[in-house]
């Protein structure tokens, strides 16, 4: 099926078959699974996989979607339609007066005007005191959380990533765990969506780190603060302020929860999990990214262990993992052979890891990764 597809204001020539799509000449491999319940679709493309929030039919063929935090508004009709679409636009003239364009893509909360009203440029539309939008200083994750921290007014602060979804009760579980004891750091629960760990080989081996993280800390609460996973985390906000987000080791790339949480334990702070807190990780991501994370955290790691001796050092990268896969680990230390046999199996992850969690993908990636840890 032959369609004419408009992304905002770019025309594009698309030919639909079983599982292809011919884009301008250029074919790609697609699929796509709805969340039910959800606007949500798993959207597939040769290796890569994206999550696509879609908000609304607008018309006939035209539609407004979410990818990646930006807005998109498409329209695909077959060639027919758009022959008549065309030819109606030819003949027809401008009426009214022109269009008010948003200058970025947002959330309307609110709208303070209505049909008929004069609007002043310049002049808000969005009218709700409960939502702030606060210009962080650009300086990475811990910053923007500090920042948040400064201006809230509440007692209680909650700290949610942009990509984790709260579930229902969950502010009132985190309240509720500050109601028992002072001076904690409050965690909840935050597995990876299943649409995504179906889908994705990183999705599935980040969802697996995550879940054995969560069993520990389950285990043992007071290892939050030694431990701290970021993302759906809760402290009060005088302690907030007294134990700040950025400390001497400055804008760590990675692992800046865990230094928050080992300065938060030093101050007399203690973890505490609240299992009721639930919400659910739309965690996205690509295997060069898992594998650059994957060297600069064994890097701070290094930093957290000079500085936090009562951590102690990070474990071998290959403990744990099946013995055949630690055989091919172990590789890398034998000498004339190790170094090539690292390039080969991280190059080949760099290339195939991205795509489905077929078992020997996701093997893949993660011999890859223990590999880039014991080289860094």
């Amino acid at each position: 099926m032959m369609y004419v597809v408009e992304v905002n204001g770019r025309r594009l020539n698309v030919e639909i078959r079983d599982g292809e799509a011919i884009v301008d000449g250029v074919k790609y491999f697609v699929s796509m699974h709805a969340v039910a319940g959800t606007p949500v679709r798993i959207v597939g493309v040769n290796d890569a996989v994206h999550r696509v929030v879609l908000r609304e039919r607008v018309a006939r063929g035209r539609y407004r979607m979410w990818l990646d935090g930006h807005r998109y508004d498409a329209e695909a009709l077959d060639s027919r339609a758009r022959a008549i679409r065309d030819m109606q636009a030819s003949v027809a003239k401008p009426t009214g007066p022109a269009p008010l364009r948003a200058p970025m893509p947002g959330l309307i909360v609110q709208l303070r005007v209505k049909v008929g009203d004069t609007v002043v440029a310049g002049a808000g539309l969005v009218d709700d005191p409960r939502v702030v939008v606060v210009a962080g200083p650009g300086r990475g994750p811990a910053a923007a959380r500090q920042t948040g921290i400064d201006r809230a007014r509440g007692d209680v602060v909650l700290l949610l990533d942009d990509d984790v979804v709260p579930g229902p009760g969950l502010v009132a579980a985190h309240r509720d765990a500050h109601a028992v004891t002072a001076r904690l750091i409050v965690v909840g629960p935050m597995p990876v969506a299943p649409e995504l760990r179906t889908a994705s080989a990183i999705a599935h081996v980040y969802a697996n780190d995550y879940d054995a993280e969560w069993a520990g800390l389950l285990a043992d609460p007071a290892a939050v603060v030694r431990d701290l996973w970021g993302g759906n985390v809760s402290i009060r906000r005088a302690d907030g302020l007294a134990v700040p987000q950025v400390g001497a080791l400055g804008d760590l790339r990675n692992r800046e929860d865990q230094e928050w949480g080992l300065r938060a334990a030093r101050a007399g702070m203690t973890g505490a999990v609240a299992p009721r807190a639930g919400a659910v990780h739309w965690h996205e991501g690509h295997v060069a990214g898992l594998l650059d994370a994957a060297a600069d955290q064994v890097r701070t790691g290094r930093l957290l262990d000079e500085r936090y001796p009562e951590l102690g050092a990070d474990g071998d990268p290959g403990a744990g993992l099946p013995r055949p896969a630690r055989v091919v680990v172990d590789l890398t230390g034998v000498r004339v052979i190790g170094s090539l046999v690292r390039r080969v199996v991280v190059g080949l992850a760099r290339r195939a890891g991205d795509g489905p969690p077929a078992r020997w993908r996701v093997a893949l990636v993660v011999v890859a990764r223990a590999m880039v840890q014991r080289a860094t």
